[in-house]
């Protein structure tokens, strides 16, 4: 099941922000001005069962889908968005003023944080054979896009997260500092640390860990909505598009 439904949100995210209007996308497009990125965590495949992640992207909670070794977390936006941010944080919290201002960052939060630009090989002075952001860019990748990517701090005085940033409530310890990959439907791959059960312990201990952080989200999770998606067949073709309702 898993399987076909991110094959339809292949299909939905093969329009991307940067090509053309002729598919089944641009009708969705007209309509709703978006498109659809899918990021995505990568455990070591000596873990057996992966544990569950939260996620959060403008004010919808995000829960992950699992495929083999992967976590994968789909994400609406406008099609103009080319320019993301990666943030995996252990502790979020809000700013209010009558109501949520914005997701801020507590003072012991701990976080890594990455900003990511969508761009086009054509012409673009940053290939062939250069390295952009930790992606070895060559003449023949498959993808004509890449993602520019660089680590960030958040301003420490404000705590603000920015606001296209997709939030991901784990441990950032257990990750490693570079991102893998990338093209214009995925954005740059998380990955868990190769020796991840060597530091917790055991499988069983990660999953502890793991719950922890998903009872923690309880409280972002009451203020967050979770998306809604109508499947559309497309009257002329055999595809099929995703709505957001």
């Amino acid at each position: 099941m898993l399987k076909q439904t991110l094959a339809i949100l292949l299909t939905l995210t093969t329009a991307t922000p940067l090509l053309a209007d002729w598919s089944p996308h641009a009708r969705l497009s007209e309509r709703k001005n978006t498109t659809i990125y899918v990021a995505s965590v990568q455990f070591p495949t000596a873990i057996k069962e992966l544990p569950s992640i939260r996620a959060y992207f403008r004010g919808h909670k995000i829960s992950g889908e699992i495929d083999g070794d992967k976590i994968y977390f789909s994400i609406e936006t406008d099609r103009s968005m080319h320019q993301l941010y990666l943030l995996v944080v252990d502790d979020i919290s809000f700013a209010f003023d009558e109501t949520v201002q914005y997701l801020k960052l507590k003072p012991e939060a701990h976080y890594k944080l990455w900003s990511l630009e969508l761009k086009h090989k054509k012409n673009n002075n940053l290939i062939p054979r250069k390295v952009a952001g930790g992606i070895k860019l060559n003449d023949d990748d498959a993808s004509p896009y890449f993602w520019i990517m660089h680590e960030e701090m958040i301003d420490a005085r404000s705590g603000r997260v920015p606001d296209n940033a997709i939030v991901i409530l784990y441990d950032p310890s257990f990750f490693e500092s570079d991102l893998i990959g990338g093209s214009s439907v995925y954005l740059p791959k998380l990955m868990i640390s190769s020796n991840i059960l060597k530091r917790v312990g055991s499988e069983e201990k990660l999953h502890e860990i793991s719950t922890r952080f998903l009872l923690s989200a309880l409280n972002p999770d009451t203020l967050h909505a979770s998306p809604k998606y109508v499947i559309e067949q497309h009257p002329t073709t055999n595809r099929i598009m995703v709505v957001t309702t």
